[in-house]
């Protein structure tokens, strides 16, 4: 498949809502670069979508690894009750799979980390 009609086929496949922002090619080698804010949980989530993309195009799907900095900082932000106090800094250890940061006045702070686990596929600590 041409590398237009691949790339159309990409926004049908993976419209904004799956969180793809990002799409290249390596065109020597067929292969589409796809980045999602949350790799991790796309890879999974997306599965079949990715097989059905390659047996339509021809082209290999290759994911970039790295979640997206800002994505991940705006989830957190919408995750926070009133009154909670966030610094500003999240850090991202993407050798170790995890994010870190400071929070203040939760009460619950595990339900954050598991819904923002469940949105990226990584640990927030």
């Amino acid at each position: 498949m041409e590398v237009n009609q691949m790339m159309a086929l990409v926004d049908k496949y993976f419209p904004p809502q799956t969180g793809l922002y990002k799409k290249g090619a390596k065109f020597n080698e067929k292969v589409v670069l796809l980045y999602f804010k949350f790799p991790v949980v796309a890879k999974e989530r997306y599965k079949n979508k990715f097989e059905q993309f390659e047996e339509e195009t021809g082209w290999k799907v290759e994911l970039n690894q790295n979640c997206n900095l800002e994505a991940a900082e705006n989830l957190l932000i919408s995750l926070l009750p009133p009154g909670a106090e966030f610094d500003g800094k999240l850090s991202y250890y993407r050798e170790e799979g995890y994010f870190k940061t400071s929070l203040k006045g939760i009460q619950n702070p595990e339900l954050i980390q598991d819904e923002f686990k469940k949105e990226t596929g990584l640990e927030l600590r």
